[in-house]
């Protein structure tokens, strides 16, 4: 997490996958639904090279910041810290997260996109 604060600034969440998960809205590259480390490596390759003029795109642990859960096992999240505008508060997240995925709506586009402040593990 180097080079990141966790200063309460809002981020959009573009990627969530922990070993095993099967994710029905999504394919691997060898056609599964189940993903595995190496799947959630070339997914957020995928994502990165995506939407990198929209910032910084980085791979964490769930567990590295934000509201803790109980996950069944290690969580990896791709998030794009923005570098050339902000985001000032949940709803732009949102409405940014529409214009990075304009074809979801609904539950499709929460699963694709969520925005999340950078806070201290809580």
């Amino acid at each position: 997490m180097q080079d990141l604060t966790l200063d309460g600034s809002w981020i959009l969440q573009i990627g969530s996958k922990y070993e095993g998960v099967v994710d029905e809205r999504e394919i691997t590259a060898s056609g599964s639904h189940e993903f595995m480390l190496p799947d959630i490596w070339a997914v957020h390759e995928e994502l990165a090279d995506r939407f990198a003029d929209e910032g910084d795109v980085l791979l964490l642990q769930a567990t590295d910041f934000g509201r803790q859960v109980n996950l069944p096992s290690t969580t990896w999240v791709t998030i794009i810290r923005p570098t050339d505008y902000s985001i000032p508060d949940y709803d732009s997240g949102v409405a940014h997260c529409s214009q990075l995925f304009p074809s979801l709506t609904g539950d499709d586009l929460a699963n694709a996109c969520v925005p999340r402040q950078l806070k201290p593990p809580f």
